[in-house]
């Protein structure tokens, strides 16, 4: 009955309209306009009516199909955690029954497990009780883990595993997947290098990112929790990124060190790139680094390790003197002015002697254009290339530099 209200008050308008006009309605002052209002006011409380239940009747379908819809797919995730859990419940048995995770060698398979416990237990659907399992199997193979890094740790510092040794075992543990057949075979590879500059490194990581050998130098080699920065980085200085291990086993076959060279690492950060090519040649190995926590702990990592022919130092790049080094390390430690100025640094010592730098990353691109160096290795315009520079050309370019005074 609702419904038809606005019609009967329609009604009733017309009804009193036609009664006050009557017979004589042309004789009442207004009486149409009376008969006027009246519908006037009719029509609009039919279209507020219409409009409140036309909308209620839209909104009430729509939330119906919208119910409808949460509901089934509520259902269907409900069923996928299902799934889910019960599928990592079963890989999680496979896993704990596979002897050959047990073997200290087996790194890489090790590996992968843990990344996949990592992958599912970010999941919703792992109740506690599959949590349980595979938390105590994660603590298991990170166990044995340990006891591998130390055995190997204990072999560096007695000095057994040194030279080809060492790189011999980390080929062999980190093989082809680490990407560093690649590498021994010439390739380019794609990474990051060591922090330079005080702070850091810039841009990515390269094409392949991180990778099963980075996984077990930083085992082997780490000396406790990275420090955090305890300074702000000078204008010019780039933020810390630590280098691909594959990058430094280029690096060092690139290089060809002999025990009368003395290798510079612009921007140490935390010595990895230092420490490894002090671990893999005979090389007497220096370290720039600006940022004092990160100089610290690439101090500890050296005295840990009984490096006696590497060290450290804590300075501005641009503060430092090279008359020592022979060979150069820069992964687009600085920029703009302060690369300038580095680069100035080592045009000096170019002009007492040969010294060949290596580059990795934009910095590629500046280095390439200076006249003073040639490029030896790689492609100066690929970002993503280790890059060889050498001033070979001694006599020459003294020469050019006396006709130009």
């Amino acid at each position: 009955m609702r419904s038809w209200v606005p019609f009967s008050c329609l009604l009733s308008v017309i009804k009193r309209g036609l009664s006050v006009l009557g017979e004589d309605a042309k004789a009442v002052p207004g009486g149409w306009v009376c008969f006027g209002f009246g519908l006037g006011r009719a029509w609009v409380g039919f279209w507020c009516w219409f409009r409140v239940w036309f909308l209620r009747r839209w909104f009430s379908g729509c939330w119906r199909s919208l119910v409808s819809e949460n509901m089934y797919f509520w259902r269907i995730l409900r069923i996928n955690l299902v799934a889910i859990r019960e599928e990592f419940r079963r890989k999680l048995a496979v896993f704990a029954g596979d002897e050959a995770l047990r073997c200290e060698s087996n790194f890489a398979g090790r590996l992968d497990v843990l990344d996949i416990i990592e992958l599912y237990m970010m999941s919703a659907g792992v109740d506690d009780s599959v949590r349980r399992l595979a938390e105590q199997l994660r603590n298991e193979l990170e166990e044995i883990d340990a006891r591998w890094f130390k055995r190997l740790r204990d072999g560096i510092v007695d000095g057994v595993l040194r030279g080809e040794g060492l790189k011999e075992v980390l080929v062999g543990y980190a093989g082809k997947e680490g990407g560093v057949a690649g590498a021994e075979n010439g390739g380019g590879g794609a990474g990051g290098a060591e922090s330079a500059g005080g702070a850091g490194s810039a841009g990515e990581a390269g094409s392949g990112g991180y990778d099963i050998l980075d996984s077990l130098i930083n085992g082997v080699l780490a000396n406790g929790d990275v420090p955090e920065a305890v300074l702000q980085p000078e204008p010019g200085m780039v933020f810390y990124q630590k280098t691909p291990a594959r990058i430094i086993l280029e690096l060092e076959r690139l290089g060809r060190f002999t025990a009368g060279d003395v290798f510079v690492d612009l921007g140490s950060g935390l010595g990895q790139v230092v420490v490894l090519i002090g671990l893999l040649t005979e090389a007497r190995c220096i370290g720039v680094e600006y940022e004092p926590a990160y100089h610290s702990y690439a101090e500890d990592c050296c005295g840990s390790l009984g490096l006696e022919h590497v060290r450290f130092v804590n300075a501005d790049a641009c503060t430092v003197a090279y008359d020592e080094g022979t060979v150069f390390y820069l992964y687009t430690p600085f920029e703009g002015r302060m690369l300038e100025d580095v680069l100035e640094l080592l045009r000096e010592q170019a002009l007492k002697r040969v010294i060949r730098v290596f580059t990795y990353g934009p910095c590629s691109r500046v280095v390439g254009t200076k006249e003073w160096l040639a490029c030896r290795k790689g492609d100066f315009e690929d970002d993503y290339q280790l890059c060889e520079f050498s001033n070979t050309n001694l006599d020459l370019w003294q020469r050019n530099l006396v006709l130009s005074k």
